[in-house]
């Protein structure tokens, strides 16, 4: 019996631990060694055929029982993995080679393992299916309670029995967890928590008590980036989980992620001890998805190439218009493919405000096109719905903020727009990664202002001063500075460079990209269209979406110098203003203005 008395004595002097104290005491009254016997199924016979013809009348695998069949814990780790890839998880294959041998490296538990993968590659899995492997219990430390809830929601609907322990949790919920981790058969195969609630000394007893019983089968570490404070979603309590590897010596550990630059993956190997590793990673490169930048010269130039647009008076380009243009296309470009019926996709629009959010979703009501407004400011019931119903494919655009899009697991995402660009590269791939995850062609586009990136500066500066008054020693403020600039130059190498943007992607991620893309950018497709035409003004470069908008004709050379000169104008003040004049002047903002609340990224 595993003794509290200690901790309870301290504990009870802490308020902050009082849930703890309400629910331990009858877990160490109640929680008995008893080892229960695993009842077994038998394969019907076509599924064993089917499925796994050399072994006979194999018992089948109980996800929700600790103790598994002989029969399966005497297979070899392939024809493991093979089972319970396809009787579990419902897969006929696994998606790469790299996700089968990661997931068998796990398997063998004789190291930690380290995977990159970019989003939608299947790292889920490669903890996942080894936890039911063999018996016991798996740990995964996660960033956000409501990815949690998705993640169990989704293992559950699999029968595999998981939970979530995390500070919403009853009395009543904490104390069916604790008793049944702290037996000696725990019925619980992956359990999800976050960094903070895995420094409380309850959890560490719990971890220590599967630890002594050898049910401790994986620590794993999700969203693995959020350990370096290079990373664009650092959390300091995410540097602090290698304690339990000082109190849990032999577990394998796990650690996932898709948005990783060089630099962050030194620092997630550091940070977790990571000596004896084995280290599986793929390619960024994500060739069903198209990559372009539009700029307020793009837009500008459009206007120039339209023979029924006076461009000294006009109102009526303005970005929300061109994105609403843009969505219809994809739709019309969609129900070509698929039928006149067709409804199954669904968009995201990044904002940097929650007013934006809110602008821009009603614009996009008034071109009948079912759109709806996501940030933190919703209440939770508000969320949910909006996101059932973009989930169902009954919203075709959600207009969000930040806080929209970490474990979403949508996979017909047809295009990810962001106003404005990211932070860094590592935020704008994981955000635009949402796109495609079917590996059906999605579209990832940035809509640019030389003033965006003024703005930008500004705030890069407005953190430069943060770090130089803030904690930390000259050498540690020095890397920070470092990594800032480093990172701000790289995410405005991709949107002004012309250059392969998949090329500059890869490359911060580490992989050193020989070829271009070959038309699956902007930068490319006009590279192949318009070989040999060098030295493209910057803001007048002809975009080149597959389904461009843009109509340009043979005007544009002879115009090109007219646009020069409007550019510089008192008329770019008015170009973007917006067209509808339904709904109230106060409803919008005009391009520009749109531009000038693209300061901030609000959550």
């Amino acid at each position: 019996m595993l003794n509290l008395d200690n901790w309870l004595i301290r504990s009870k002097k802490n308020p902050q631990q009082s849930k703890d104290i309400e629910v331990i005491e009858n877990v160490v009254k109640e929680s008995k060694p008893v080892l229960k016997k695993s009842t077994k199924k038998t394969l019907k016979k076509k599924d064993e055929k089917k499925n796994l013809e050399d072994i006979n009348e194999l018992k089948m695998l109980e996800t929700n029982k600790t103790v598994l069949s002989e029969e399966f814990l005497n297979m070899p780790i392939e024809k493991k993995a093979e089972f319970v890839l396809r009787k579990i998880f419902k897969h006929k294959e696994f998606r790469n080679k790299d996700q089968e041998e990661a997931i068998h490296a796990a398997i063998a538990r004789d190291s930690d393992i380290y995977i990159s993968f970019p989003t939608g590659a299947g790292k889920s899995l490669c903890y996942q299916l080894p936890a039911l492997c063999k018996a016991g219990v798996t740990i995964v430390f996660s960033p956000l309670i409501a990815l949690i809830q998705d993640q169990v929601t989704a293992l559950e609907q699999k029968m595999i029995k998981c939970c979530s322990w995390n500070s919403t949790l009853t009395n009543e919920e904490r104390s069916r967890i604790s008793k049944d981790l702290f037996s000696a058969s725990p019925k619980y195969r992956i359990v999800y928590t976050t960094p903070e609630s895995a420094q409380t000394e309850f959890f560490q007893e719990m971890l220590k008590q599967l630890y002594k019983n050898d049910l401790l089968n994986y620590l794993v570490v999700d969203e693995a980036h959020c350990i370096s404070q290079w990373g664009h979603d650092f959390r300091p309590k995410y540097s602090k989980l290698s304690i339990l590897k000082k109190i849990t010596p032999g577990v394998p550990w796990i650690a996932l992620t898709a948005t990783a630059s060089c630099a962050v993956e030194k620092d997630i190997k550091m940070h977790l001890m990571f000596d004896n590793y084995k280290f599986f990673k793929t390619s960024p490169y994500r060739s069903n998805l198209y990559y372009d930048v539009i700029t307020e010269g793009q837009l500008k130039h459009e206007a120039l190439m339209n023979e029924n647009t006076d461009i000294e008076t006009s109102n009526e380009i303005n970005i929300q218009n061109h994105i609403a243009l843009y969505i219809k296309e994809i739709k019309e470009k969609l129900i070509k493919e698929n039928g006149n019926d067709f409804n199954g996709y669904g968009g995201i629009v990044y904002c940097r405000s929650r007013d934006l959010c809110e602008q821009l979703t009603e614009y996009l009501l008034s071109k009948d096109i079912l759109a709806a407004t996501y940030h933190a400011k919703l209440k939770k019931n508000e969320k949910i719905e909006v996101q059932q119903k973009w989930m169902k494919n009954e919203i075709s655009v959600i207009c969000a903020t930040i806080a929209f899009g970490m474990g979403i697991d949508k996979a017909d995402v047809r295009f990810v727009i962001h106003l404005g660009s990211p932070d860094n590269l590592s935020a704008y791939y994981q955000e635009s990664g949402r796109a495609g995850r079917d590996g059906k062609r999605s579209y990832c586009r940035i809509y640019l202002s030389d003033q965006t990136l003024e703005q930008s500066k500004f705030f890069k500066n407005l953190t430069l001063k943060r770090i130089k008054y803030g904690k930390g020693d000259d050498e540690q403020k020095k890397a920070k500075e470092d990594s800032l600039h480093y990172s701000f130059k790289k995410m405005n190498e991709y949107c002004e460079k012309n250059e392969c943007r998949h090329k500059m992607l890869c490359e911060y991620f580490g992989e050193d990209r020989k070829l271009p893309c070959d038309s699956n950018c902007d930068v490319c497709l006009n590279s192949k269209n318009d070989k040999g035409n060098k030295g493209e003004k910057r803001g007048f470069k002809r975009p080149a979406s597959e389904m461009s908008i843009l109509k340009y004709t043979a005007e544009v050379t002879k115009r090109f110098h007219h646009s020069s000169d409007l550019m510089t104008s008192k008329n770019v003040k008015n170009f973007m203003q917006p067209q509808s004049r339904s709904l109230k002047s106060s409803s919008f903002t005009s391009g520009k203005n749109l531009f000038n609340q693209i300061n901030y990224r609000q959550p």
